[in-house]
């Protein structure tokens, strides 16, 4: 999805993709685009939630996961 989006496309018209999304989430110094892997970053978003309802027991979401 993210694909079709930067390199544009329609319904029939898939576009033309210039670059591979491996190589489009390479930092720009090693000849990326700098775009964000999104399983990492999902991963990370996961794990910070995760650690958030560890750490502050006493919010709501922690005490409705307890529940």
């Amino acid at each position: 999805m993210m694909n079709s989006f930067w390199w544009g496309g329609g319904r029939n018209n898939k576009g033309i993709r210039w670059l591979a999304w491996d190589r489009m989430t390479q930092p720009k110094g090693q000849g990326g685009m700098g775009f964000r892997d999104l399983h990492s970053f999902n991963l990370a978003m996961i794990a910070k939630q995760g650690w958030n309802i560890m750490t502050r027991p006493h919010t709501l979401v922690a005490r409705l996961f307890k529940a």
